[in-house]
């Protein structure tokens, strides 16, 4: 039987033994319906994997044993992804679609075309479901590394916070003035730094705004002749890129 994988942010460590918190917990005598003896893997950051035991259940709080360190050989996350704020269920799909490839940071974007304003996506309720879904999504498909979620800004402001720390790519498909996907030029490209992903939102960038990337030194990319939906273009550009730098 495959063991229970679960992110653990909050506990108190004595030695080997670490007492959770009551909401995990209770999603493990509740939901996982694990019993004392048998055994999950943990995890807290990129150094700390364990396959565990269950030991008991002390006063709500569940007590278990670190068994054994799993050492992960997987590269450091580095592919960084800025997306334009899409529609509830579309954003929440991409969000959990490009954890699983792996993704460094997730940076939430308003432009022009955005459907919700920035006053809408100040709600926290909307990073506590974002954040939900990138432990779910790094449980399932064994990462170790938990995405950083950044606070929603306008584009223009997170091209002038970023460009200087990224290689900023800019996912278009207005613009001839492209780099081809499979050339060496673009393979070059990503060797030489950090690579930040901007994709739009379901109308796409405005001329303004390509004029903006374009005076941050962005590397414009598109996908050919037939444009892709806003969140399958993320997913398709993360992957891409990612197989490019040979982190997939």
């Amino acid at each position: 039987m495959e063991l229970r994988r679960i992110y653990l942010k909050e506990f108190k460590r004595e030695g080997q033994t670490l007492i959770l918190d009551k909401i995990v917990s209770r999603r493990i005598f509740t939901v996982l319906r694990l019993k004392e003896g048998n055994r999950l893997e943990v995890f807290w950051d990129s150094n700390n994997n364990f396959i565990a035991e269950v030991k008991k259940n002390k006063s709500s709080h569940a007590v278990i044993e670190l068994k054994e360190k799993i050492i992960s050989t997987a590269p450091a996350e580095i592919v960084c992804l800025a997306q334009s704020i899409l529609k509830a269920s579309r954003m929440d799909w991409l969000v959990e679609k490009c954890v699983e490839i792996g993704i460094a940071e997730l940076h939430p974007l308003i432009s022009a075309y955005t459907v919700c304003t920035l006053k809408d996506t100040a709600y926290s309720h909307k990073l506590r479901r974002w954040q939900k879904i990138i432990i779910s999504a790094a449980e399932q498909s064994g990462k170790v590394h938990i995405p950083e979620i950044q606070k929603t800004r306008f584009l223009s402001d997170a091209l002038l916070a970023l460009y200087k720390e990224y290689d900023i790519i800019f996912c278009c498909n207005k613009t001839h003035d492209t780099v081809n996907l499979h050339s060496i030029e673009f393979t070059n490209l990503l060797q030489k730094g950090k690579p930040m992903l901007f994709v739009g939102p379901e109308g796409g960038w405005s001329d303004e705004e390509i004029q903006q990337a374009r005076e941050h030194k962005a590397i414009f990319i598109n996908f050919g002749n037939y444009p892709f939906r806003a969140e399958t273009t993320s997913v398709i550009a993360v992957a891409i890129v990612k197989y490019l730098i040979k982190q997939i």
